[in-house]
């Protein structure tokens, strides 16, 4: 699929993964979207699948971690400059067992959120970072219904 110059919109055909053809971006989102409910079966079979491990989390690239780390610091740093974000609290989606939390938003952050659909990836995070996440969710962020906060951690 290309982009025309100018704006968002797709002009070319093209086809998905599958080999299924399309005539432009917006109808292949508009049929993917309308079984929504299998992405979120075939995620959820792929990460039960998975140990939970930095290695598993990374698909066997444990030893990017660090880098990753690094990059995604720069990039917070970045989004702290010359705007209005604060500094209070975060919310870690899709977060696994936690290592984003731990390596990248506790240090940054007063107070972190960790979600994940992932029962025993919860479980891994609590056994790692107990008390130092204010709350765990083991839920879906398609499901998930953000509580109200309030600005004090």
């Amino acid at each position: 699929m290309m982009q025309t110059e100018g704006n968002n919109d797709f002009k070319e055909g093209g086809e998905d993964t599958e080999g299924k053809k399309y005539e432009s971006l917006d109808e292949m989102w508009e049929n993917e979207l309308s079984h929504s409910d299998e992405w979120y079966k075939k995620a959820d079979q792929y990460w039960s699948s998975v140990d939970a491990t930095v290695d598993g989390m990374l698909g066997g690239f444990s030893h990017i971690s660090g880098e990753d780390i690094r990059g995604s610091n720069e990039l917070l740093k970045e989004l702290f400059t010359g705007h209005k974000m604060g500094k209070t609290r975060a919310l870690d989606c899709g977060a696994g067992i936690g290592r984003i939390t731990k390596d990248l938003l506790l240090p940054v952050f007063e107070s972190v959120d960790l979600l994940e659909q992932n029962v025993g990836f919860v479980e891994k995070a609590k056994e790692e970072l107990g008390d130092k996440v204010k709350n765990f969710y083991a839920q879906g962020l398609q499901d998930f219904t953000f509580p109200e906060v309030s600005d004090s951690p």
